[in-house]
């Protein structure tokens, strides 16, 4: 993956997807070589690694309905205005980009987390994970479907990322 996700959903299918693959591959070598185990049974690894790896792809099937929900909100969603925006940094997502070993916080995405009105109600809506520094000052577009006005998106084409 050259480009790093755009949502944790994304991210968790990526982590426990390798997570479980090697546990899958691990489960099969200790199996094939009769390695003896301490408590257990060697193909428990294995077991381990397809529970993983289903959780993964519970969270690829998460990801993508969230693409197609956004997708689809930006094209035949209805453009509401924010009323209140805040740029937030999640320091508990680290993207490591050039070393093994990474500082915390030092390669973690922002978010834009926007507030808008909608009859009468106040709702709010996060952006995807921004991998770049956003400004401080947002005037973020976003969409939402008017039957569910809790389905939202911002378009981040709208926002300004600060260099």
């Amino acid at each position: 993956m050259k480009t790093p996700p755009q949502y944790v959903s994304q991210l968790l299918a990526l982590v426990l997807g390798g997570i479980g693959a090697a546990f899958v591959v691990m489960g099969l070598l200790f199996t094939g070589l009769h390695l003896p185990m301490r408590s257990g049974e060697s193909w428990m690894f294995s077991v381990v690694g397809l529970v993983l790896l289903a959780a993964a792809g519970v969270c690829l099937l998460c990801y993508v309905r969230r693409k197609v929900c956004i997708r689809r909100l930006r094209e035949r969603g209805v453009r509401v205005e924010h009323v209140g925006c805040s740029v937030e940094k999640w320091m508990w997502i680290t993207w490591n980009t050039r070393s093994f070993t990474n500082i915390p916080g030092k390669n973690s995405p922002w978010v834009v987390r926007a507030a808008y009105l909608w009859e009468g109600k106040r709702y709010t809506v996060t952006s995807p994970l921004l991998w770049t520094q956003p400004a401080p000052i947002q005037y973020p577009v976003i969409y939402i479907d008017p039957r569910h006005p809790r389905r939202a998106c911002i378009d981040p084409d709208t926002l300004s990322l600060s260099l």
